[in-house]
Formats: C-alpha cells, sequence, structure tokens
C-alpha cells in the first residue's frame, strides 16, 4: 500500500523530491503539491519534462486537502513562511504533521499554541 503524501514546499525542493521518488520507485504517492509562491505548472513537466497530471498548486488547495486523504503532510519551507496553517489543515485532513523544514520547532509549537 502506498503512503499518500501531500507535499508543501517550494521550489527547487519538490521538483528534486518527485525525481527522487520516481528514480527509486519508492512507495510513497503524491497526492498534492502546495507552493506558497507560484502554482499552476504540471509536477511532471517540471521534473521531468513528461506530464504527470499533478498540479503544484497554491495555499486555497489547503480547503480540499482532506478530500485528497493524505496519510502524511510534510512541509520543507524557508523559516519566512509561518506553518500554522498546513498544520491546521493535516489536522483537520486527519494526516499526520511532518515539518522537515528549516524553523524552529520550539517557536513554531509556541506559535502554534498562541494562535489556538
Amino acid at each position: 500500500m502506498s503512503i499518500k503524501l501531500s507535499l508543501i514546499s517550494t521550489r527547487p525542493f519538490y521538483v528534486d523530491f518527485y525525481r527522487f521518488l520516481n528514480e527509486h520507485r519508492a512507495d510513497v504517492s503524491l497526492v498534492q503539491v502546495v507552493d506558497p509562491q507560484s502554482s499552476g505548472q504540471d509536477l511532471g513537466e517540471l521534473a521531468l519534462g513528461v506530464k504527470s497530471g499533478l498540479l503544484v498548486s497554491g495555499n486555497e488547495s489547503l480547503s480540499y486537502m482532506s478530500d485528497l486523504k493524505p496519510d502524511v503532510v510534510a512541509t520543507f519551507l524557508p523559516p519566512s513562511i509561518p506553518l500554522t496553517a498546513y498544520a491546521r489543515a493535516a489536522i483537520t485532513a486527519h494526516a499526520a504533521f511532518l515539518n522537515i523544514g528549516l524553523q524552529s520547532s520550539k517557536e513554531f509549537v509556541e506559535a502554534f499554541k498562541e494562535s489556538r
């Protein structure tokens, strides 16, 4: 059974990640790629030059994340981009939330607590 992953990142990370999954035949299925800074391009075309049908979406796609039923929501974002909305979307989708980015975990946890 493939793990369904919603990846929230900026380019070039999601492009390299897609190439890695393709090359290693990992048992991970990308169901969503969210880039807070740009959207609308086909991920396969960006990464491999071949359309995949998976379009990079913007933050507006957080509203339908639950419909995609990801098992895991992973973020890899620069510290300047807050994580609160992404953590909430993951919780709403009943998915595990994994921050593999550069934010300070302690600062994120405190900010998330304060925002509730």
